[in-house]
């Protein structure tokens, strides 16, 4: 073997198939190395915590790396996975917290466990076609992370899989996913606009809580299951769309400290029902200082309206409604009585951007109820 005198770069130049822990006496000294065509297998820990280790250059003989193969590889900044590795193993680059980009092969079709966890200066990640299969808490704690691609091959989206990357804005959830794991996007801060596909039958517990700039969801009618605090702390949610056959909203603590949620948006998938009623009891128990809520005609007689806040005006998606929900907007609009100033104006801009929430909804709602609820809004001297 080779070595520099400087120690910082190390070449093997003979025939060796696989890479260890031991292949390397002084290998926490590492500064860069360029492996042999010959290997094949870079095994578990190989090179785990070689704090100095910047750069790594993999060949394409190379077909498998180990778990906490680069674990605590604090300085590595470039790495090139080769084409021809089929799966990165658990922990594989934990805490590199000096990774700034890495480009996952087409080869590859599953992503340990705890892959990525801790690299904090990862800022993209494209997942392949390839992938099926995602790991629990694989890009954990990735908070530098702010593009994530997930292919249409990946059926799940596990636990911790996205915990706490703090500056990721926006993902959109491809239509294979069925199942979004507990704590799945837990505290990312950042997060204001998430599309969950029509696919997803089950979200998991605290999916989405301390999801503190997030304002806007919509759970999709095949969802069956939600669980405990799924948003739990999402501080500034004001509007929520889900299906009626969704229950236990305040039993499970779904929308715990979600103080700021205004609208809501309710679609019907199940069949006129006593049923319902439980959705709609719930509803009011979750959602204390709701202004607005949009439900289907059909489920109008299941609502009691003492369940809700004298200041929540109730909307149906139907022409029968217009008049009555225009009379009950004129009340809340002209009759509510506000906390405080803020609280007004807020209502205001929900009001007038009332029509095009609707519309971008793609709810059923007449124009000529839209009409009403500008008039009440001009009549009310509220209009700016």
């Amino acid at each position: 073997m080779m070595l520099s005198s400087a120690r910082t770069k190390i070449i093997v130049p003979y025939d060796i198939l696989t890479i260890n822990e031991f292949t390397f006496p002084d290998r926490l000294a590492l500064v860069e190395i360029k492996i042999p065509n010959s290997v094949t297998l870079i095994g578990d820990n190989s090179f785990e915590g070689c704090n100095a280790l910047v750069k790594v250059v993999i060949p394409t003989s190379v077909t498998i790396i180990g778990s906490c193969a680069f674990k605590g590889c604090s300085s590595l900044t470039e790495v090139v996975i080769p084409n021809g590795v089929t799966s990165i193993e658990c922990n594989t680059f934990e805490g590199c917290s000096s990774l700034i980009n890495i480009d996952i092969p087409d080869s590859v079709t599953s992503i340990g466990m705890d892959a990525f966890y801790a690299c904090k200066s990862l800022t993209k990640v494209v997942i392949p076609d390839s992938v099926s299969s995602l790991g629990h808490w694989a890009f954990a704690e990735c908070s530098s992370l702010t593009n994530v691609v997930i292919s249409n091959s990946v059926t799940s989206i596990g636990h911790n899989i996205f915990y706490k990357c703090t500056f990721l804005t926006k993902i959109d959830i491809p239509n294979s996913i069925t199942v979004v794991g507990s704590n799945a996007f837990s505290e990312c801060t950042s997060l204001t606009k998430i599309n969950i596909p029509d696919e997803v039958t089950e979200i998991g517990q605290y999916a989405f809580s301390g999801c503190t700039s997030l304002t806007k969801i919509k759970i999709p009618n095949n969802v069956t299951s939600i669980g405990t605090g799924a948003f739990e702390g999402c501080s500034v949610l004001s509007e929520v769309t889900f299906p009626n056959r969704v229950t236990f909203l305040d039993e499970n603590h779904i929308f715990a400290k979600c103080s700021s949620i205004r609208v809501a948006v309710v679609y019907s998938v199940n069949e006129p029902s006593v049923e319902n009623t439980v959705v709609y009891n719930q509803i009011g128990q979750a959602f204390p200082r709701l202004c607005i809520l949009i439900v289907p005609f059909t489920d109008l007689q299941y609502i009691d309206i003492n369940n809700y806040s004298p200041c929540c005006s109730i909307l149906a998606t139907s022409p029968s409604a217009c008049i009555k929900a225009a009379q009950a907007l004129y009340w809340n609009v002209h009759g509510m009585k506000v906390s405080n100033e803020d609280e007004r104006t807020w209502l205001l801009v929900v009001l007038l951007c009332f029509d095009k929430y609707l519309f971008h909804e793609k709810l059923s709602l007449p124009a000529e109820m839209i009409q009403a609820i500008l008039e009440m809004i001009k009549w009310s001297g509220m209009s700016t």
